[in-house]
Parts: structure tokens; sequence; C-alpha cells
């Protein structure tokens, strides 16, 4: 007999919009909210062409940075530590060729992801104070 895995089994509905550690620093009032759980997305390396899926950054005992959009390089730059792995999509960084990680993700916006899958912030491209502020907060 084969089960099928309701979205409530799957945990894939989960969210922590609630939560006073998610926090939008952007201001977005619609689409992806800190909170939610980060969707995946196919993207590919730039020198190699090998396909990476975001699923993959995140697996692991760290926080994601993703930085969408090339004005984002500078922030990430100097947010790389052990317990925060920065990631550039966009120029310089992995190509979003078929357009999943923008239209889940939106566009010049820092992502800071937990290692569990969730979003714990949102911040404009260029707001690195809003990012290690949280970061000193955990």
């Amino acid at each position: 007999m084969d089960a099928v895995a309701s979205p409530g089994l799957t945990q894939l509905q989960l969210g922590y919009r609630w939560s006073r550690l998610s926090r939008n620093a952007a201001g977005r009032s619609s689409g992806l909210q800190p909170g939610d759980r980060a969707p995946d997305a196919p993207c590919r390396d730039p020198s190699t062409g090998t396909p990476k899926r975001l699923f993959d950054l995140f697996r692991g005992p760290h926080f994601t940075l993703l930085g969408l959009g090339e004005r984002c390089g500078t922030a990430l730059s100097g947010l790389a530590s052990d317990i925060v792995k920065p990631c550039l999509i966009g120029p310089g960084g992995l190509v979003d060729d078929t357009g999943h990680v923008a239209r889940a993700y939106g566009q010049d916006a820092l992502i800071l992801v937990r290692p569990d899958g969730s979003i714990e912030l949102i911040a404009d491209a260029d707001d690195t104070p809003a990012v290690t502020g949280y970061l000193r907060c955990l």
C-alpha cells in the first residue's frame, strides 16, 4: 500500500513568522517572509557549469546567507565565519539560469537561512548592519 505524505506530516508548511527571531529588516509586506521555510531552487556554478541546488547549500550546521544580486557582493565578503556561509547569486556568484531563485526570493536582498531551513532575516542588499546586528543576538 502506497502512503501519500500530507503537508502536515512532512512539516514543509511549518512556519515561524510569529517568532521574535524572525526579522524583516527590508520591510517586505508580501511574498516570502522571515519565518517561512526557505524554498529550493536550481542554480549553476558559473565556472564549471555544475548544477547546484539551494537545499545543498543549506545542508550542515551553519547559517546560509544568500546575497541576491551584485549589490550584495560587498556585504557578503565581510560576513563569512564558521557559523555563516555566504552565497552570492547573480554576477560573480551562482547563476540563476531559469529565474527560480528570483521568483522565489526576489532580488537585491540578503536572506539569512537557519540550519533547519527557515528564513530568519530578510534585509536590503546593502544592509550589512542588519545582518551583523542580528548575528550578534544569536
